[in-house]
């Protein structure tokens, strides 16, 4: 792809994800504003993208692949069923 044809989008979060006549259609979002202490942020839709079921599940090994390397390099920590991030100090660091 030329960069002419190129296309760069910033996004925040992915808001919702459906899959329909095969086709998993994905919605972005970006923050309406930064949320306060507490808050639930508030998105704002920006862009759906569409992929075929074969697209999203090899989109979706790649993403696994990424987290599982960023974990091995400690820049993502295990969270536990409860969303709790887990250390060997117990979670008391």
């Amino acid at each position: 792809m030329s960069d002419s044809q190129k296309t760069e989008v910033f996004v925040d979060g992915i808001t919702s994800m459906r899959l329909m006549a095969g086709v998993v259609r994905i919605d972005f979002g970006e923050l309406s504003r930064p949320p306060m202490e507490g808050e639930t942020p508030d998105f704002s839709n920006k862009l759906r993208m569409f992929l075929p079921l074969d697209g999203f599940l090899r989109s979706l090994g790649s993403m696994q692949g990424l987290a599982e390397k960023l974990k091995s390099e400690g820049v993502l920590k295990a969270k536990d069923a409860n969303g709790s991030d887990q250390s060997d100090d117990g979670g008391k660091s």
